[in-house]
């Protein structure tokens, strides 16, 4: 747990410097509008990380953990390919967005659920978690839309496939490197997995 809880510690940390990456790449783009939905997604992610904080020195204190903190290595590969995929097209970003919040208001409950009956952890020592399923949970598929709304060149849909494809399968080594499990390959787009194919869909 602690090392989960140190990677997205990580990740919500970053959260801020990418979202002020993609607004300026936005706005070297020309695309105003593009870049105001990443100043007010900015100003809604400020001090985040201050959840998982809080569960980390909340885990340290109890002393049930034997486990290292530190920052798993998918966590470091995951944010190096949101920076690398900002760079490349700023409106890619929008993708890791809408699939991150959508999967954390599907899976989030069930997850705490799971800890709290299998582990002995309770909600509260995940209140990262159980936070941004409170924040999200009205606008969980809102970033679907926020993509229709702002991506107005078709010719860049197919690459936000492919990227939202690659994010996915980080995402899953990042979640199988937290269990200590084997990572499950992305399915392609003709696969069966719900998610996958409700992520795919949407951004088709």
């Amino acid at each position: 747990l602690a090392r989960y809880l140190a990677s997205l510690h990580y990740m919500i940390s970053h959260t801020p410097a990418h979202l002020t990456r993609a607004r300026d790449a936005a706005r070297s783009e020309g695309d105003e509008n593009l870049a105001a939905h990443y100043q007010h997604k900015f100003d809604e992610e400020v001090e985040h990380h201050v959840w998982a904080e809080n569960d980390l020195e909340n885990l340290a204190q109890t002393g049930k953990t034997t486990a290292p903190a530190g920052v798993m290595p998918s966590a470091i590969k995951l944010a190096r390919a949101i920076e690398a995929a900002i760079d490349e097209r700023p409106a890619l970003y929008l993708g890791y967005i809408a699939f991150v919040e959508y999967m954390t208001v599907m899976i989030g409950p069930e997850w705490m659920d799971l800890l709290a009956q299998n582990c002995g952890i309770p909600r509260t020592a995940v209140s990262v978690v159980d936070s941004h399923v409170d924040l999200d949970r009205e606008h969980a598929e809102e970033g679907f839309s926020v993509m229709d709304d702002l991506v107005d060149d078709p010719a860049l849909l197919p690459r936000m496939r492919e990227s939202m494809k690659g994010f996915i399968a980080l995402f899953d080594a990042y979640s199988a490197e937290a269990t200590l499990a084997p990572a499950m390959p992305i399915p392609d787009e003709s696969g069966t997995q719900p998610v996958a194919e409700r992520v795919h869909a949407a951004v088709a």
